[in-house]
């Protein structure tokens, strides 16, 4: 088997000692570490930017990875060097949200 770059990634976000984001990314195809890294770079900023990231986490996270997804796929098609490459590599995503006042988790 070539040699081929690892294709997990994680990001940690803690947010003014309120709610802390953690999350894992297993990139998947030829360009899955390059999907990997950019749902990790974008998901949990997508996630915070959100209006009812406090009063609505649900909501917040679906929306955090649809925008993710939209945004990936307008890379992908944008990317004429084959930089970035979605058609054919993704990654998984697991995300927790801790809410510390409440000691509330959200698992998406």
């Amino acid at each position: 088997k070539p040699v081929s770059p690892n294709q997990d990634s994680f990001v940690i976000l803690k947010v003014d000692n309120v709610v802390s984001l953690y999350g894992v990314f297993d990139g998947h195809g030829r360009s899955g570490h390059d999907v990997s890294d950019f749902v990790k770079k974008n998901l949990a900023k997508l996630f915070v930017q959100e209006e009812s990231f406090m009063t609505d986490p649900p909501a917040a996270l679906r929306n955090a990875f649809y925008k993710t997804q939209l945004i990936l796929e307008q890379e992908t098609r944008d990317t004429k060097e084959g930089t970035l490459d979605a058609s054919v590599s993704g990654t998984t995503c697991t995300i927790l949200v801790h809410y510390h006042k409440t000691d509330t988790v959200y698992l998406a």
